[in-house]
């Protein structure tokens, strides 16, 4: 098959549901050419999830995958959580509006607690409230190995703004933050980008 000589594989928009889903899931699993996988704006959703989760717990040669814009929604993330728990190989993995909210985003951070591999992660737009980024605080104050971490659009306020500036007191792997929102006060951004040192790139 093709997929299987392919380092990259672009399917964005093409809509490709079901069984089209569980083959990439499948092939991966014995894949070990396949570095990128763009499935921005398939239409993925949560069961077809589970299959792309089951081969990342096994293959260790994807380095990017885009999900970006499907719904997998809270229990697909936590197929991608799992997987995250003993993959060795995804460095960049996009989850940009899929809907996980909080129990979702929180299942992502715990496994980040172990894993050593990805160093970009994108949970921008995601419905992720309070809980779940302070859950991604404490995963910050373990984690040595993430360098970009997007999560604008989420619940950003005062008290979320606070844990991050204190997970960053800790961190010093994080180069770039991105937590565009309306909730923190203006206030409270000035007081956190005087505590960060300024060789990071921080968008509040």
């Amino acid at each position: 098959s093709d997929v299987y000589k392919r380092q990259v594989l672009h399917l964005s928009r093409d809509k490709i549901k079901g069984k089209g889903v569980i083959f990439i899931g499948r092939t991966l699993k014995t894949n070990r050419t396949l570095s990128h996988l763009d499935l921005l704006f398939g239409k993925i959703e949560i069961e077809e999830v589970k299959y792309i989760g089951k081969a990342l717990e096994i293959n260790n040669t994807l380095t990017e995958l885009n999900f970006c814009l499907n719904s997998i929604r809270c229990e697909g993330a936590k197929f991608i959580g799992k997987a995250l728990m003993v993959n060795r190989g995804l460095e960049f993995l996009n989850m940009n509006a899929n809907e996980i909210q909080t129990e979702g985003a929180k299942s992502i951070f715990e496994a980040l607690k172990v894993n050593q591999a990805l160093r970009q992660l994108n949970l921008s737009c995601n419905r992720i409230e309070t809980e779940g980024m302070l859950a991604a605080c404490e995963m910050l104050i373990i984690n040595k190995t993430l360098t970009k971490l997007y999560l604008s659009r989420n619940t950003i306020n005062n008290e979320v703004v606070k844990a991050f500036c204190e997970a960053l007191t800790v961190n010093r792997t994080i180069t770039v933050l991105e937590l565009l929102s309306y909730g923190a006060s203006d206030t409270r951004k000035q007081e956190f980008m005087k505590e960060i040192k300024v060789d990071r790139r921080i968008l509040l």
